[in-house]
């Protein structure tokens, strides 16, 4: 659910996803903001999940560098969220040798309260010194 007023979207457990051009080996910054209904800060409200494939189109099989795996989710990195008023998210992550697309999944994960984010989440080449994984 989008709210034009505001330029968010409801996250839910299924996952909506977006599809970007990758270069192999190279370090990402993905940032974009998020919220929760209530003030209680979350480190674990809402997640992001990794897919990534060849320029065949072939899914390169995890695990990833430095991206967490489990069962339920598949590869995964928690969004923080600080404030009910919103703020800006910013996550790491490393492409693994031979990707050219990533396939993001954003949801809602062991929350009972709504999360909303932004519209717009933007992903920049980053070079290895401007953060760790």
């Amino acid at each position: 659910m989008t709210t034009a007023e505001t330029d968010l979207v409801e996250l839910s457990h299924d996952c909506f996803y977006i599809e970007l051009e990758i270069r192999e080996n190279t370090n990402y910054l993905l940032k974009g903001n998020i919220q929760i209904q209530y003030a209680i800060p979350a480190h674990n409200a809402a997640l992001v999940t990794f897919k990534f494939s060849k320029r065949s189109g072939y899914l390169i099989s995890p695990p990833y560098p430095g991206i967490s795996s489990s069962n339920a989710v598949g590869p995964y990195k928690y969004i923080p969220i600080y404030s009910d008023k919103g703020g800006q998210f910013l996550i790491t992550f490393q492409t693994p040798p031979d990707s050219y697309y990533v396939s993001l999944g954003f949801r809602l994960w062991n929350s009972k309260t709504k999360v909303f984010i932004g519209n717009q989440v933007e992903m920049i080449e980053s070079h290895k010194d401007d953060f760790e994984l």
